[in-house]
């Protein structure tokens, strides 16, 4: 957990002066989708970083290098995002 605390921590302490600069209201406009999504990504970081702590660093490493892949195809299938020839070929 003290991990995912010092990951959280940094990435507010480099938003905050950006949010400030940029006048962007921290309370948001619509404050339950807002708790919700941070609550999933605290659960999200959370699920990662254990899960990646009990399996073999190898295949810890595979599927984080190995995520831009999956990006790639699934955002076009759900998403329907132009993916072009040379797209598939560097993936395939």
């Amino acid at each position: 957990m003290d991990v995912v605390f010092f990951r959280f921590a940094i990435s507010v302490a480099i938003l905050i002066p950006w949010m400030l600069h940029r006048h962007i209201p921290f309370g948001g406009h619509n404050r339950p989708v807002l708790f919700f999504r941070s609550f999933c990504g605290f659960v999200a970081g959370s699920l990662g970083f254990y899960v990646t702590s009990k399996m073999a660093l190898a295949d810890a490493y595979l599927l984080t290098y190995s995520s831009p892949v999956f990006v790639a195809i699934l955002s076009a299938v759900f998403f329907k995002e132009y993916a072009s020839p040379r797209l598939y070929a560097l993936i395939f």
